[in-house]
């Protein structure tokens, strides 16, 4: 078993912090853990539960790699101490999330959409989508100020 925790970083301009939502959908570039298969845009969520084959565990998502006939599973935790719900600290990185990874690696995290951004003035932003280069800008009209997060970088670690 290996719990892979989501860390992530960003510089933000008038905003108490990034939020990441409960029953968020998580999207993954995932690997074959022994061998070279890989599975791109996987999205899951702590809503999808699935019955891992051959056990009774319940996992969030089980995937199949032909090239191996192996399945792996990966199922979303939380690691008291370590993992938060909110980024509020910028160009400091944050455990946003930790996943159970079994027979499977995540090798890459696109953040696609649904987060939120808290403004300073206390105005929340729903259903945050970054772009491509991993920022997103808004105007919080409470404050009359423009909002942004920008340079998103994530890390992947063994917890």
């Amino acid at each position: 078993m290996v719990v892979v925790g989501l860390y992530v970083r960003a510089q933000m301009d008038n905003v108490a912090a990034l939020r990441i939502p409960e029953k968020h959908y998580w999207t993954f570039a995932l690997k074959d853990s022994v061998g070279y298969e890989t599975r791109d845009f996987v999205t899951i969520s702590d809503e999808q539960l699935v019955e891992a084959e051959n056990t009774r565990n319940v996992v969030h998502a089980s995937i199949s790699f032909k090239e191996t006939s192996r399945r792996g599973t990966i199922t979303i935790k939380t690691v008291k101490g370590v993992t938060q719900n909110e980024i509020t600290e910028p160009n400091k990185f944050t455990c946003i999330g930790a996943f159970d990874c079994r027979g499977l690696d995540i090798t890459q995290w696109y953040p696609r959409g649904g987060y939120e951004v808290v403004c300073e003035s206390g105005t929340v932003i729903p259903d945050v989508e970054f772009d491509a280069t991993g920022a997103w800008v808004g105007f919080d009209e409470k404050a009359g100020v423009s909002v942004s997060v920008m340079e998103l970088e994530y890390e992947l670690r063994t917890l």
